[in-house]
């Protein structure tokens, strides 16, 4: 979507999460990672006499203190510390020609925010259920009702990514929660086909924040950092894909750097994938053997006919072949199925020099009889002429 950064394996990353989260659990039981941005204090809200949450928070974004500002841009306040998680839904597509990989999934972050701390008095006001999910601030955030500051995180090969819900919610000790339903095309640059139509593929997913660097951000995976998304008791979705099998996935954290003087905290998910390789064996690799294997009927066919046979054969196979691999792209190394289709044409190929063999041997001594008749018959001409 934007172009990505160039990225390194390190410690940095995860050695400041670590230094940042203790800071974290140690600056108190509400959960605040900083004490320069003091907590929301404004007044509860009533409106004849009923408790009105939506005012309330009003009131504490116009009390807050440059809202639209990262927490971490103040004076005391330590990085960010974002944690992420994907709930994978679906494969979409895998486009094996321009290596692109589509899927959607709920991009779900987390973070604190100490200017959106509401005080237990806020919780006790509402139903008991919300402390835990948190009060949907979705509808107040989308028309500009207050201000809140989202983390800048953004998946760094995407082609696009079209957002088709969002959820945006305060929970209790200033943890904000912002989970979206995406639905994305991402450029896959490491797919590898030597092993065609035996392969498996690895789908990296990479995101970290596009402005603020690790000083002032730092991403870390949530518990668990990935799920797969499932009906009921039923199997996950993506196990229903026709084409490519789930096998897993890993997930590390790196520092990717832009300059000497600025580096990013990047997550990474790789998804490991296995193609079903039966269907394109039955239809494609199949056919082309069989039809290899009539090259060896052949030899029983009339001697005048083998060798048209065998052409036409290997024609066969040819077509089969280019009509295979509009499907892949044209790679600069062979695949197996390259190496399988090579050793059908050997065969053909040794079937034709066999038959042209077999021509030369059978059909010569008719042509040297021939030639000798017909010069005896020129010189018999030749005696009655003088």
């Amino acid at each position: 979507m934007w172009g990505g950064r160039s990225s390194s394996r390190g410690n940095a990353a995860a050695a400041a999460a670590c230094l940042w989260l203790a800071l974290a659990l140690s600056a108190g039981s509400n959960g605040s990672i900083g004490q320069a941005l003091p907590v929301c204090d404004t007044p509860m809200i009533y409106r004849s006499g009923v408790f009105d949450p939506q005012a309330t928070i009003k009131n504490c974004s116009a009390h807050a203190v440059s809202a639209l500002e990262s927490p971490s841009s103040f004076k005391g306040e330590p990085p960010v510390i974002v944690s992420v998680q994907l709930v994978f839904n679906n494969l979409e597509l895998i486009d094996d020609v321009y290596q692109t990989f589509a899927f959607n999934f709920k991009w779900r972050l987390e973070w604190y925010d100490n200017r959106y701390n509401l005080s237990s008095a806020f919780w006790e006001e509402l139903n008991p259920v919300l402390y835990a999910n948190g009060y949907e601030i979705t509808a107040l955030v989308d028309k500009n009702a207050i201000e809140v500051w989202r983390p800048d995180l953004f998946l760094v090969d995407a082609q696009s990514v079209t957002v088709m819900s969002e959820s945006f919610r305060i929970k209790p000790d200033g943890r904000m929660y912002l989970s979206r339903f995406c639905s994305v095309v991402l450029t896959e640059s490491l797919f590898e086909y030597k092993k065609y139509p035996l392969d498996s593929q690895k789908a990296l997913i990479r995101m970290e924040s596009y402005a603020l660097p690790e000083t002032l951000l730092v991403v870390q995976f949530a518990d668990p950092p990935f799920k797969l998304m499932a009906v009921g008791n039923q199997k996950a979705n993506v196990y229903g894909n026709a084409i490519w099998n789930y096998e897993g996935y890993t997930n590390y954290i790196e520092t990717s750097a832009s300059s000497a003087s600025r580096s990013f905290s990047t997550a990474f998910y790789s998804i490991q994938l296995k193609r079903q390789a039966n269907g394109i064996l039955l239809r494609l690799a199949l056919p082309i053997m069989l039809v290899a294997c009539i090259g060896g009927v052949v030899f029983w066919a009339d001697s005048d006919l083998r060798l048209g046979y065998t052409v036409t054969l290997l024609l066969t196979i040819s077509a089969l072949y280019l009509s295979v691999f509009r499907a892949i792209p044209l790679v600069g190394y062979p695949t197996a199925l390259d190496a399988f289709v090579f050793w059908m044409f050997l065969i053909l190929l040794f079937s034709i020099f066999c038959h042209i063999l077999n021509f030369l041997m059978t059909k010569a001594p008719v042509f040297g009889a021939l030639d000798h008749a017909l010069a005896g018959k020129q010189i018999g001409h030749n005696g009655d002429g003088d």
